[in-house]
C-alpha cells in the first residue's frame, strides 16, 4: 500500500467520527431545546384550558363532567387550534375533538388524575407527538384531565432540514479533506521520491545533484543534510583517490630511492666470498655505510609522512561550539540516563577555530570517564569568554580523579606511553586540544572534576 493512500485514509478516519459525534451533540441539543419550547408553550394552553373547564363546570351545577366534556373539548380545539381530549376520574375517555386513532398512552393521564401536570412524547409515528395532560378539580377532588395532543410536525421539519444541511456539509468537508490530505500526503512523499532518486544518483557516482527547496522548514533542513552528506561522500572519494595516488608516488619514489642503496648492499654481499679478507674489510665498510644511508632514507620518508598528517590535520575551521557540545550529549544520553546523571547547561551560541572531529573525540572522552569513574549526579557545562578565548567548562559532583592518574597527567610527557586507565584518554584529550591551538586543563579533588577546554574564539558570532 502507498504512503500517500494511508495518510489519506487514517486522515478521513478521523474526520468522520469526529463530525459524526459534532452532528449527534448539536442535533440532540437542538431536538432537546425544540422539545423543550413545545412542552413551555403547551404548558401555559393547557393551564389557560384547565381554568376554563373549572369555571365551566362551575356554571353547570346540575352536569356531571361527562355530559360538559364533549362541548368542552369542542370549545377548548377550536381555541388553541390543537387536539383536545378529556378523561374521566378513572381515566376514561370521556370526548376527543378529532376522530384520528392513536395509541391510548396512559402514563401521563395516570399522573394527571394524581393531581399533577405531566407529558410524554409518541415517536412512533411520522412526526412526534406530545402528550399534556393537566387535572380538572371541582373544589379539592379531581373529577378528570385535559389533555393537548400536538404534533410537532414543524419541529420534526426543522430537525430534518439540519440532517439533510450535515449531511451536504458533510460531504463537502470529506471532499475538501481528501483533498488537503492527498495535498499534505504529497508534500511529504514528493521529499521522499527526491531523496530516494538523489540516493540512486549517489550509487552512480552523480554527486552534482541538490534538492530543491521545500515550504516546510523540518523538509529543508532533511534536504540540506542530504546535499551536505553528498558533498561529504563526495569530498572524501576524491580525498581517498587523492590520497590512493599519493601513497602511489610514495611508494614509486620509496623503491626508487632504496633500489640504489639495497643493489650495492646485495652486490657486496656477493662479492664477500670471492674476496681477500683486505678487501672484503672494504666491503664491509660500504655495507654498513649503505645500511646507514637506507635507514635515512625510511627515516626520512617516515617523518615526511608525519609532517604530512600533521599538516592536515592543523587545518582548522570555524564551528558551533553549542551545537558540538549538544551532538555530542545527544550521543551519550542514554549513558548518562542510565547512571541518573542530570546535564545540566548554560551554553551561548558562539563560534570557535578548531577541528570539530577532534573537539567531538575530546567531549565523548570527558563524558565517558564521567559515567564510568566520576560516580557523579549533576554534570554542568557552561562556557565563559576569556580575551580572545572561548573556555568550555565541565564540572560534576563525583569522587574525582584519581590522584596518581591526576599526577601522572600534570607532570606527565605528551607521548602518553606510561599512562593507564582513564589517564590515557586524558592526556590524548589534552594532546587533541593542544593540535588545534587550544589548551586542556584539568582540577579535581573530592568535591568533584572541573575541566577546561580553551579554544581560539573566532570573530563571528551567532549574530553572523
Amino acid at each position: 500500500m502507498k504512503l500517500r493512500t494511508v495518510i489519506t485514509e487514517n486522515f478521513v478516519l478521523l474526520l468522520v467520527p469526529a463530525l459524526l459525534v459534532l452532528f449527534l451533540i448539536i442535533y440532540g441539543f437542538v431536538q432537546s431545546s425544540l422539545y423543550a419550547n413545545a412542552v413551555d408553550s403547551t404548558k401555559k394552553l393547557s393551564r389557560e384550558a384547565q381554568l376554563y373547564t373549572m369555571a365551566y363546570q362551575a356554571n353547570e351545577p346540575g352536569d356531571s363532567f361527562a355530559e360538559t366534556a364533549v362541548p368542552v373539548a369542542s370549545y377548548l380545539a377550536t381555541r388553541f387550534d390543537a387536539r383536545i381530549q378529556l378523561f374521566g376520574p378513572q381515566a376514561e375517555l370521556l370526548a376527543d375533538s378529532e376522530r384520528d386513532q392513536l395509541p391510548l398512552l396512559a402514563s401521563d393521564i395516570d399522573q394527571a388524575i394524581q393531581g399533577k401536570s405531566s407529558y410524554l412524547f409518541l415517536k412512533e409515528t411520522a412526526s412526534p407527538v406530545l402528550f399534556f395532560s393537566s387535572p380538572v378539580y371541582e373544589g379539592e377532588t379531581v373529577i378528570g384531565s385535559i389533555r393537548f395532543l400536538v404534533d410537532l410536525k414543524a419541529e420534526s421539519e426543522l430537525l430534518r432540514q439540519l440532517t439533510y444541511v450535515f449531511a451536504t456539509v458533510f460531504v463537502l468537508l470529506l471532499i475538501v479533506a481528501v483533498m488537503t490530505a492527498r495535498r499534505m500526503s504529497r508534500s511529504i512523499i514528493e521529499p521522499i521520491d527526491d531523496l530516494r532518486k538523489m540516493s540512486h544518483a549517489l550509487t552512480q557516482g552523480q554527486y552534482a545533484n541538490r534538492l530543491p527547496d521545500y515550504p516546510y522548514e523540518e523538509l529543508t533542513r532533511l534536504a540540506g543534510d542530504f546535499t551536505a552528506l553528498a558533498d561529504a561522500v563526495q569530498h572524501n572519494i576524491r580525498q581517498l583517490e587523492q590520497e590512493r595516488g599519493e601513497q602511489q608516488t610514495f611508494i614509486d619514489h620509496i623503491t626508487h630511492e632504496l633500489r640504489t642503496p639495497m643493489a650495492a648492499i646485495m652486490g657486496y654481499v656477493e662479492l664477500i666470498p670471492k674476496l681477500e679478507a683486505e678487501e672484503a674489510a672494504r666491503c664491509y665498510h660500504y655495507i654498513e655505510r649503505e645500511s646507514r644511508r637506507l635507514l635515512r632514507l625510511v627515516s626520512n620518508n617516515l617523518e615526511q609522512t608525519k609532517q604530512k598528517r600533521l599538516e592536515v590535520q592543523a587545518g582548522f575551521a570555524m564551528f558551533s561550539l553549542d551545537e558540538l557540545v549538544r551532538d555530542t550529549l545527544f550521543i551519550m544520553q542514554l549513558r548518562l540516563d542510565q547512571h541518573g546523571i542530570t546535564v545540566q547547561t548554560d551554553l551561548p551560541h558562539v563560534f570557535v577555530l578548531g577541528q570539530p572531529d577532534q573537539t567531538k573525540q575530546v567531549l565523548l572522552n570527558v563524558f565517558e570517564n564521567a559515567v564510568k569513574y566520576s560516580d557523579a549526579m549533576v554534570l554542568t557545562i557552561s562556557a565563559v569568554s576569556e580575551e580572545k578565548q572561548m573556555c568550555l567548562r565541565i564540572e560534576d559532583d563525583g569522587i574525582g580523579v584519581d590522584p596518581l592518574v591526576l599526577e601522572e597527567f600534570t607532570t606527565g610527557t605528551q607521548t602518553l606511553q606510561t599512562a593507564n586507565g582513564n589517564g590515557f584518554g586524558l592526556l590524548l584529550c589534552r594532546q587533541l586540544m593542544r593540535e588545534q591551538a587550544g589548551d586542556f586543563v584539568i582540577e579535581s579533588d573530592e568535591t568533584g572534576t572541573r575541566i577546561q577546554l580553551r579554544f581560539r574564539l573566532a570573530n563571528q558570532t551567532a549574530s553572523l
